[in-house]
């Protein structure tokens, strides 16, 4: 198979790499792929190679780091038999079982119940045993397995009801009860929440289930368990959360009485930081509700300035990515936060809804030319995703900073592989500016984000083509590793990149 071929090319010239900090991460990376490529023999050798090179001498054991990384490895390849193996030969309790937690999410999103059930029973420790009966359960629900899913939970609760420790027991009946509320199965949450002792988890919890009860249209329901939640914090929460599933629902006059219950109060909440808190989250859920008026207002009584000044930013940020900006820019204004973080924040909120003609304006009054060149290559990003090459390449020559401009290059160069549009020369353009540009390091890791596009795109003989002028051991390791990458992850779910 050529991606281990690759991996093999990557791995001896890894060991050529006189950094030892660079070496070790980079070996890291390669043993992530070959685990992908069913090689994790070749893998333990590989991470046992990086720990003696990056953190000790010869004949130190890194036993328990190559299991860490490679229990890593296995569950992000989805090889959970091998994954399960490995966290049994963890000698740490806790660890083999958050180990064995996050095989057992792995096998409930694949909907292999019955052996996430039996890697469930192998938990040594209640608490983590009742944790993981709910997210089997949780899975089982949203599978529309509603029987199985019910009695799972009944495990989960008898598991958590046996655990001594009367706070611990408390945060397990908190984990079950807010899964039987996201499952739909809101009496037997509520039956769940009222046994939870301590005051704070059950009160978080009853602000869950009447957000659940409100996002499926039982408003009532919802508001008569918001009653009996006796933290005003989560009181005045859950009524925020209720106005705004109302306002999602267009019920936007019932959403404005129920964002004036919450307000009421949040201001009788006598603890001052917990006042502000509740204040802040109300505010920004008006504004996500539409309610720009109202959430001025409440931002207005906040008495914390950072709290405030965040809550205008907020604000500013739901009209821009509502495409309200000259609202937007007028609630800058106002308040006096015409600062590059606000206009980076409005920019960002803006490319994310698509609105990129409007994004590259603000982005302009940018002063600060770091930040401008930042977010002008988040928009070249988000155009090249959408496939809009020649607004994207015309957005990339507005950046001033080399770097980014040559990071905006290899986006596009990215986005055209994966829609089977990259041709040799707007790659080799894209290399030589990140060549010239780029330090080292950065420009090694642009050398396997460009190999990886071309391979997904069938075009690993276009790169091996550049790949062979190569000369440097880490660009050459980088470069095949990202050959590998693209042919054993054409949907990109594990590539780690340097950090």
């Amino acid at each position: 198979m050529d991606a281990k071929r690759y991996l093999a090319r990557a791995v001896e010239a890894a060991r050529d790499i006189e950094d030892a900090d660079l070496a070790f991460v980079t070996l890291i990376n390669v043993a992530t792929a070959q685990v992908f490529a069913d090689e994790s023999e070749e893998a333990r050798q590989t991470l046992s190679a990086a720990f003696k090179k990056g953190q000790g001498a010869e004949g130190d054991d890194f036993s328990t780091h190559v299991l860490d990384f490679l229990f890593e490895a296995q569950s992000r390849a989805g090889h959970l038999d091998a994954a399960l193996e490995t966290a049994r030969a963890f000698a740490d309790d806790h660890k083999r079982d958050f180990g064995m937690i996050d095989i057992i999410e792995a096998q409930s999103k694949a909907g292999y119940f019955d052996a996430a059930l039996d890697t469930a029973h192998q938990i040594s420790r209640a608490n983590n045993r009742a944790r993981a009966f709910r997210i089997i359960a949780t899975a089982q629900a949203e599978a529309g397995q509603l029987e199985d899913a019910s009695r799972t939970f009944d495990l989960a609760l008898q598991t958590a009801r046996a655990i001594g420790h009367v706070f611990s027991r408390g945060l397990a009946l908190h984990d079950i009860a807010t899964g039987q509320a996201e499952a739909g199965q809101i009496d037997a949450a509520l039956d769940t929440a009222r046994d939870i002792g301590a005051a704070l988890p059950r009160a978080d919890a009853l602000r869950v289930i009447a957000a659940a009860q409100a996002r499926t249209g039982q408003i009532e329901e919802a508001l008569e368990t918001t009653s009996g939640i006796e933290v005003a914090y989560h009181r005045a929460g859950a009524l925020g959360d209720i106005a705004l599933a109302q306002a999602e629902a267009g019920q936007i006059e019932a959403a404005r009485r129920t964002f004036d219950s919450a307000l009421q109060t949040a201001r009788a909440i006598e603890r001052a930081s917990s006042r502000v808190l509740t204040l802040h989250d109300i505010a920004t859920g008006q504004a996500e509700a539409g309610q720009i008026d109202a959430a001025l207002d409440t931002a207005r009584g906040i008495e914390d300035a950072d709290q405030q000044t965040r809550v205008f930013r907020a604000i500013a940020t739901a009209q821009a990515r509502a495409g309200q900006i000259d609202a937007a820019l007028e609630t800058v204004r106002s308040n006096e936060l015409a600062d590059d973080r606000t206009f980076r924040d409005i920019v960002t909120a803006q490319t994310e809804a698509g609105h990129f003609d409007a994004a590259l304006e603000v982005a302009r009054t940018i002063q600060r030319a770091e930040d401008r060149a930042r977010v002008l290559f988040e928009i070249v990003a988000a155009q090249a995703q959408a496939g809009d090459f020649d607004a994207a390449l015309k957005a990339a020559q507005m950046i001033q900073r080399a770097e980014h401009s040559a990071r905006a290059l290899i986006a596009i160069v990215e986005a055209q592989a994966e829609r089977g549009q990259i041709d040799a020369d707007q790659v080799e353009a894209a290399l030589g500016t990140a060549q010239e540009t780029m330090s080292t390091k950065d420009y090694a890791k642009a050398l396997h984000v460009i190999a990886a596009a071309q391979a997904r795109a069938g075009l690993s003989d276009q790169a091996k083509a550049w790949i062979e002028r190569l000369t440097d051991p880490l660009e050459i390791c980088l470069a095949n590793l990202g050959l590998a990458v693209g042919l054993l992850d054409p949907d990109k779910n594990f590539t780690r990149m340097m950090e």
